[in-house]
């Protein structure tokens, strides 16, 4: 997936990005900026993880959910949906529940595949242990993670904090596995003045203009 990150920006035309992953997308992000270095400005990694199994792991009470049968209806997927959000996101920072109902049921329209789930575990799981990698990224680095998070552990930003040379950490107090109105603000903040502080937003091979 990372590989296909690569070659999705040689596609859009754009020379060096600044990557934002979260959860699986964070260690995609992650595998990018340390094997390919060139392309990234800067790195910011969301209730991520390392890939080592002593950090990061999940509450055995979300095990326990992510482990349920697929959902059968566009209702059920809906009420799944927001009964995991209350169990992985925050007091402190709510949700929108007419927003994730409206999400949740285009997630559904736009394409389901029961296997989704275990897929996305098989995949983080074989990519293993990314910590040596981790210690070959160059790009300036912002770390994010929730105090609160039973879905990656906070152990797991703590180790990729420490991994990455010289990396910033945040650790939100009261936040969740979830990018909840207040969450999603203080984030952009945050990736802002780490883009702002490290150059240009991308730049573009076919133009060799900055954006």
């Amino acid at each position: 997936m990372a590989e296909d990150t690569r070659h999705l920006l040689d596609h859009l035309g754009i020379e060096r990005a600044h990557l934002v992953g979260m959860l699986m997308g964070g260690m995609i992000a992650q595998t990018l900026a340390a094997r390919h270095p060139h392309r990234v400005t800067t790195l910011t990694s969301v209730f991520s993880t390392t890939g080592s199994r002593k950090v990061g792991q999940p509450a055995l009470s979300t095990l326990v959910r992510m482990a349920r049968r697929p959902a059968r209806t566009p209702e059920e997927s809906v009420t799944r949906h927001l009964a995991l959000l209350a169990h992985i996101g925050s007091r402190v920072f709510p949700p929108d529940e007419a927003c994730e109902r409206a999400w949740a049921g285009a997630v559904w329209e736009r394409g389901r595949d029961p296997e989704g789930v275990a897929r996305q575990i098989g995949a983080i799981q074989a990519s293993g242990d990314r910590t040596a990698e981790l210690r070959r990224i160059p790009a300036p680095t912002v770390v994010v993670h929730g105090t609160r998070d039973p879905m990656v552990h906070p152990s797991g930003g703590r180790a990729t904090a420490a991994a990455v040379p010289g990396a910033r950490h945040v650790e939100i107090t009261g936040m969740g596995h979830h990018l909840a109105p207040g969450v999603l603000d203080r984030l952009v903040g945050l990736t802002t003045d780490l883009a702002r502080g490290h150059g240009a937003a991308v730049t573009r091979t076919r133009t060799g203009e900055a954006a």
